[in-house]
C-alpha cells in the first residue's frame, strides 16, 4: 500500500515538473491578454519577468506530492522560497524602471535621463529591491530583522545628516527640473546678473555668463532665490537702455532715429519689433528708453554698445541733444 501510494506520489511529482513549460506558458498568455486589456507600458515590458514565477510554484508543488526525507524537503523549500522571493524582487525592480521611464516620457523630462537624476532614481530603486528581499528571506528563516532595520534606520539617520547639504541640493535639483522654472538653454537673471543655463546637475546648476565665466550655483540657493527667467535660446533675449535728451528735442524724432539705428545693426532681430518709451520728465531731460530683441545672449552687450555708438554719432546731425 505503501510502495503504490510512493508510485503515485512520484508520479505527480514527474507530472507536474513535465507541465510546468506549460504552466510558464499559460501564465505568459495570461498575461499578454491582460496587456491588451490595459495596454500599460510598464505592465506590458515586465510581464515575461513576471511569469517565471510559475517555475518555483510549480516545483513548491511537485515537491509537497512527494514523501521525502524532512531536512532534504525542507532544504528544497527552503530554496524555492528564495527563488520566488528573487524573481518577485527582479520583477518589481524592472516593473519600477518601466514605470520610471513611463513617467519620464509623458511628463518630458529628458532632462532626468540627461542628468544623474535618472540613474540616481534606478539606482535607489535597486536597493530598496535588494534590502527588502533580504529582510523577507532573513524573516522567513527566523533572523531577528528588526535588529537590521533599527540599525539601517541609524545608519541613514547618521549618513543623512552627516550630508544634509548635499541632499538638500539634490532635492531642490529635483524640484527645479520638475518643476520646468527654468532649463539649459535659458537665459536666466539672479541677484542683479545675468546668464545663459548651461546645465543642471545633481548639486549644483552652472550658469554661462556674457563674458565666457561660468557660476556654479547650489540648487538649493536657486530654489530660494527669486528668478527672472528671459527666455530660452530659440526666443532670443530682450536687451535695453536709457538716454536723456533735452526736452526741446522731438520724442518723434528720437523714436525715428532710435528705430533707424537698431534696423542697421546685424545683431538686433529685425523681425521683432524695436520699443521706444518715454519713461520720465525731470530736470528738464525726457528720459527715453529703448529695447529691442537680440538672438544670442552673447550679443546683448556689444548690440547696446553699437546702438549707443550710433546714437551718440547721429543724435546731433539730426537735431537731438544727448546728455
Amino acid at each position: 500500500m505503501y510502495s503504490l501510494h510512493s508510485m503515485h506520489s512520484w508520479l505527480g511529482f514527474t507530472l507536474v515538473l513535465l507541465a510546468t513549460p506549460i504552466a510558464v506558458k499559460l501564465a505568459r498568455l495570461l498575461l499578454d491578454w491582460l496587456n491588451r486589456k490595459i495596454s500599460w507600458n510598464p505592465l506590458s515590458r515586465t510581464s515575461s519577468a513576471l511569469a517565471w514565477l510559475a517555475y518555483p510554484l510549480c516545483f513548491r508543488a511537485a515537491v509537497s506530492m512527494v514523501r521525502l526525507p524532512h531536512d532534504f524537503s525542507n532544504m528544497l523549500m527552503a530554496a524555492t522560497f528564495v527563488s520566488e522571493v528573487l524573481i518577485v524582487a527582479f520583477w518589481a525592480r524592472s516593473f519600477g524602471f518601466a514605470l520610471l521611464d513611463w513617467a519620464m516620457a509623458r511628463g518630458g523630462s529628458e532632462e532626468l535621463s540627461r542628468t544623474g537624476f535618472f540613474p540616481l532614481l534606478r539606482n535607489t530603486l535597486t536597493l530598496l529591491m535588494t534590502v527588502s528581499g533580504l529582510i523577507v528571506v532573513l524573516q522567513h528563516f527566523g533572523f531577528d530583522v528588526m535588529s537590521l532595520v533599527t540599525a539601517l534606520g541609524v545608519g541613514s539617520l547618521a549618513v543623512g545628516l552627516a550630508a544634509k547639504d548635499t541632499l538638500s541640493n539634490m532635492i531642490s535639483g529635483f524640484t527645479i527640473i520638475i518643476d520646468h522654472n527654468f532649463q539649459p538653454g535659458d537665459r536666466i537673471s539672479v541677484g542683479g546678473s545675468s546668464g545663459e543655463v548651461d546645465e543642471i546637475g545633481l548639486r549644483s546648476t552652472r550658469i554661462r555668463t556674457p563674458s565666457g565665466t561660468t557660476w556654479v550655483v547650489p540648487n538649493s540657493e536657486l530654489v530660494n532665490t527669486k528668478i527672472l527667467n528671459q527666455g530660452s535660446r530659440q526666443q532670443g533675449i530682450q536687451a535695453s537702455t536709457r538716454i536723456r535728451v533735452n526736452l526741446t528735442s522731438s520724442f518723434s524724432a528720437a523714436s525715428g532715429l532710435a528705430h533707424r539705428i537698431a534696423s542697421e545693426i546685424s545683431a538686433i532681430d529685425a523681425r521683432r519689433d524695436v520699443r521706444v518709451s518715454l519713461q520720465a520728465l525731470a530736470d528738464g531731460f525726457q528720459t527715453i528708453e529703448v529695447s529691442f530683441w537680440v538672438q544670442e545672449h552673447q550679443q546683448m552687450d556689444s548690440a547696446v554698445s553699437l546702438f549707443l555708438e550710433g546714437w551718440l554719432r547721429e543724435a546731433p546731425g539730426a537735431g537731438i541733444q544727448t546728455t
